[in-house]
């Protein structure tokens, strides 16, 4: 689809006010911006259609309804369907991997960024060296194939059999979930490990503790 498909273009997000963002949309793509929806608010009407939309699902598949039928029908395509909303991975989902020709450390990207999630990856690797006790496998986020200049999001390591040789196969699979979830799965010769990485933009739970003590005190005082 090309640019003279699009009538309009809704901008969200608060880094969308700065003239110069909206100049340079404006010359790429030669469509006009909405300027009639707040950015700010456009994402909050996101998400509350998110969680209609979910409610519509939970109710079709318990059965008991409760949100009105004029509701239902505001949510639904011309077949009667809920309308469907497909969200993706916003960045690149990798493994740290070992260059033998180069001889430094690089990123594999298992699940690229923009794909949709649900996301199942799988690849098979071969360890870096002979008699390796450890398979350390290094989980990171980030567009770029050093490994310093991405995010990393958590280790698996699984032992090894003793006595194998250079390159033996590990399988390294991915599982990313709608909760922005990733699941590492790690199997060699018949051993398996596996970790749950939550990948939670919000606060920490020490961070909420505290928060909802400073809450506490505003409204005692």
């Amino acid at each position: 689809m090309g640019w003279d498909k699009i009538d309009r273009i809704l901008l969200t997000g608060g880094m969308t006010r700065v003239p110069s963002v909206r100049q340079m949309i404006a010359d790429m793509t030669g469509r006009p911006a909405a300027d009639d929806v707040s950015p700010d608010e456009a994402v909050a009407m996101g998400a509350a259609i998110q969680a209609m939309l979910s409610m519509l699902q939970e109710e079709n598949e318990t059965g008991d309804r409760h949100i009105s039928q004029q509701v239902r029908e505001q949510f639904s395509a011309t077949d009667g369907s809920l309308i469907k909303v497909t969200n993706i991975t916003t960045h690149t989902l990798g493994v740290v991997l070992w260059d033998d020709t180069k001889v430094e450390e690089y990123v594999f990207p298992m699940i690229p960024k923009m794909t949709p999630i649900p996301a199942d990856m799988k690849n098979s690797f071969g360890t870096a060296k002979a008699n390796m006790k450890n398979a350390i496998i290094r989980v990171v986020e980030g567009e770029s194939s050093v490994p310093g200049e991405c995010t990393p999001l958590g280790i698996c390591d699984i032992e090894l059999p003793p006595f194998l040789p250079k390159g033996s196969p590990v399988e390294l699979t991915y599982h990313y979930n709608e909760n922005q979830v990733l699941a590492v799965v790690v199997e060699a010769y018949g051993r398996s490990k596996r970790v749950s990485i939550a990948r939670s933009t919000g606060l920490a739970d020490n961070e909420i503790e505290m928060a909802t003590a400073d809450l506490a005190q505003l409204t005692n005082s």
